[in-house]
């Protein structure tokens, strides 16, 4: 039975041949009896195989080699069970250990979250001390300004006169000392770079390691600490000339909180108290006239007679206001005539500019519009600040929401009974809430979008531009009417289906557009948050994460934070500055030097397949940056 035997003998594979033969196999010769096998477990296949004639049982070398690969599979059998004991204690420690390691874990995250919780109540805390206390510092500060502004001011009109004085005396030495100055210069270069060398050598930076010389004078090789004063006063080609520069007050900047300048309140219910007012300003000065205002019946009813749009193209009643002169006789036309509406739009600049600054400001009653140069005439906006807090005004403006906080920042100008018409076409969920829907819906005009990013501040404005300005309030007293009749179409019909609730879309409205009058303007204040949402909002371009390297993080915080000190003192947008895709591929490369910089814009234009402009403050600035670079990999190292 299976073990390969045959009556007359055994069946073999030649090797040589590779061919079957019979061969006779001695051993059974004779014997034609079956052959038995004694059991494997009693065999050992060390054991050799008796020749003896007392063993009738043949030898058998399959059997052989079952038993020996049957006791070799017995050995592994019982070294693997053996092995598999220890991984399994093996595993019972992992698995205490990572327990054990849960639970800390859980541990650390709660103590996380209660220390996170903590920090944010006393930021809060913190900001609104800073606040209560900032104010009454501000006040005083500035006040110590003015006076100190206008010393400051006869010294150099002394000062000034002094030196015509002494012009011809100058101009007769001037060559001399020409000559005289250069000569000093190429010796005081030459003594400070041998001193330079020396000092180098002498005094080596204490926080470099001995082992990499190299990597420490790449690093600092065009690293330079720039003082505020040399980054504000730099100077750099700039096709159109800085604003900022000629206002009477120039913008501050600073963390200090922002400090309104309004003295007097025109069309007051609540006596105004300026100093309460400074340590409250986080307060509307409006808030009671906001709250308590009653709307007249022409703004809850239909209109009684709904006008027909004016073309703009055929009517040249309009009005560009650049002069004190132009200013006054548009105040006196505004007073005289009954005005019951006001259409009102801003174009702000805040590309050039850290907390930015209005450019122009339309205004257009039911029969003509006005233009206002708010940059030439900065100082003497206020003067019509008592149309914006009349009551029995209403102010019509689309999409409000940084105008309210525009007015205040740049003129302390506050809003009272405004009708938001961004606001009434969500309440009447129009398919799109831009003024250009609207004027595409009611007027049937296409509004060219091309100078929605053009720079307001040029001068003088170019026709076209002027044309799209005036666009955007001529309409909107037109289009008002046609969405307050909707607002009260729309009104019936949902308490027709829906009597239980009295609220209507117009009292709606009425009532988001008054909490919009309430907001004030403050100053944002740059926290971590900031570079957390930078990475998630345009990380995601580059492959980066908030849970990328903690170093990145670092040098990402580092150089945000040197941007917004830049942008700070030169009063440029942090944009402007440099792009956070930029910031971000800045800080994924560290460069030290002008070629490696270069190399970074080069890459990030491959990546976003477009062209990246070098930003012209971070070419001019690189010795800087690269410090601050430096200073982050040393930190690390």
């Amino acid at each position: 039975r299976g073990t390969g035997l045959r009556n007359e003998g055994r069946i073999q594979a030649s090797s040589q041949s590779g061919r079957w033969i019979r061969k006779e196999n001695p051993a059974i010769e004779g014997d034609s009896r079956s052959h038995a096998h004694p059991p494997l477990s009693n065999l050992n296949p060390n054991k050799p195989v008796s020749n003896s004639k007392n063993d009738r049982a043949p030898r058998c070398f399959e059997c052989d080699f079952l038993k020996k690969s049957l006791y070799e599979l017995e050995t592994v059998n019982t070294g693997l069970e053996s092995r598999n004991d220890e991984l399994l204690a093996e595993n019972k420690k992992l698995l205490a250990q990572l327990d054990k390691y849960a639970r800390s874990v859980g541990a650390l995250k709660r103590e996380l979250e209660k220390s996170k919780s903590n920090l944010v109540s006393s930021k809060k805390r913190e900001i609104v001390a800073m606040r209560k206390l900032g104010f009454l510092e501000a006040a005083k500060e500035e006040k110590e300004k003015e006076e100190e502004l206008k010393r400051q001011e006869a010294l150099v009109q002394r000062k000034a006169q002094e030196l015509l004085e002494v012009r011809p005396l100058v101009e007769s030495i001037f060559t001399a000392i020409v000559g005289d100055v250069v000569e000093n210069l190429s010796t005081s270069e030459a003594q400070a770079l041998v001193h330079a060398e020396s000092y180098s050598h002498s005094h080596p930076s204490p926080s470099v390691r001995e082992s990499e010389p190299a990597a420490e004078k790449d690093i600092w090789k065009e690293a330079e600490h720039l003082s505020p004063a040399y980054i504000r006063d730099l100077e750099y080609q700039d096709p159109i000339p800085r604003p900022q520069r000629s206002f009477a007050d120039p913008p501050d900047n600073s963390d200090r909180p922002f400090v309104p300048r309004l003295r007097e309140k025109p069309h007051a219910i609540s006596p105004f108290d300026s100093e309460a007012y400074i340590k409250q300003a986080w307060i509307s000065p409006y808030q009671s006239e906001i709250q308590q205002l009653k709307y007249g019946k022409e703004q809850l009813s239909r209109p009684s007679v709904l006008r027909p749009f004016k073309n703009m193209d055929e009517t040249e009643n309009w009005t560009f206001v650049d002069t004190i002169e132009s200013l006054q006789a548009m105040i006196i036309r505004l007073s005289s005539v009954n005005v019951t509406e006001l259409a009102v739009d801003l174009e702000n600049n805040s590309y050039r500019s850290y907390q930015g600054f209005l450019c122009l400001m339309q205004l257009s009653t039911r029969e003509e519009d006005f233009i206002v140069d708010v940059i030439k005439l900065r100082e003497h906006i206020p003067h019509i600040a008592r149309f914006f807090a009349d009551p029995s005004i209403v102010k019509v403006f689309h999409g409000a929401d940084n105008d309210i906080l525009w007015l205040q920042r740049d003129f302390d100008i506050y809003v009272v009974n405004m009708f938001d018409t961004g606001q009434a076409a969500r309440a009447l969920k129009y398919e799109s809430y831009s003024l250009a829907y609207l004027l595409e819906r009611f007027v049937n005009i296409k509004v060219d979008k091309s100078h929605q990013t053009a720079d307001w501040r040029q001068r003088p404005i170019p026709k076209e531009m002027l044309r799209y300005a005036r666009q955007d309030t001529h309409y909107l007293l037109s289009i008002y009417d046609r969405i307050l009749i909707e607002l009260l179409d729309n009104s019936a019909q949902h308490y027709e289906m829906f009597p239980s609730e009295s609220g209507q879309l117009l009292t709606y409205v009425l009532s988001r557009s008054a909490q919009l009058c309430l907001r004030t303007y403050t100053k944002e204040v740059v926290t971590q948050q900031h570079v957390i949402d930078m990475i998630r909002r345009d990380g995601w371009r580059l492959g980066i994460d908030t849970n990328s390297d903690p170093q990145y993080f670092r040098a990402a915080a580092s150089l945000y934070v040197w941007r917004d000190s830049v942008a700070r003192i030169r009063d440029e947008s942090t944009e402007y500055v440099m792009p956070n895709i930029a910031l971000l591929a800045v800080a994924k490369h560290c460069p030290t030097n002008t070629e490696d910089l270069q190399g970074v814009f080069h890459w990030l234009s491959r990546c976003l397949g477009m062209r990246v402009k070098f930003p012209p403050l971070v070419y001019s600035l690189r010795s800087s940056l690269f410090y601050t670079i430096a200073s982050c990999i040393e930190s690390q190292i």
